[in-house]
């Protein structure tokens, strides 16, 4: 079995010298430390939360995202 190549580089060499209609953004540099995580949800919960967080202008990964880091943040205050 082979080492498998990191699906970001082929994307990002999809795009390499292509006009994309728009201005490079500064400032924006590569996230190298972003990961993701799959989450177990019952559907009839998943459905519920998506019907929330889109109320709130979410998606579903979003305001999983949120909730857990503001979590964490208010477990965190005052433990500095």
């Amino acid at each position: 079995m082979g080492v498998k190549e990191p699906f970001g580089d082929k994307v990002k060499q999809g795009f390499e010298g292509r006009d994309l209609g728009v201005a490079p953004m500064a400032g924006f540099e590569d996230d190298e430390e972003t990961v993701s995580h799959a989450v177990r949800l019952h559907r009839k919960r998943k459905d519920a939360l998506q019907k929330i967080f889109k109320s709130m202008g979410m998606d579903l990964g979003t305001g999983i995202r949120m909730v857990v880091y503001k979590w964490l943040d208010d477990r965190m205050k005052g433990r500095g």
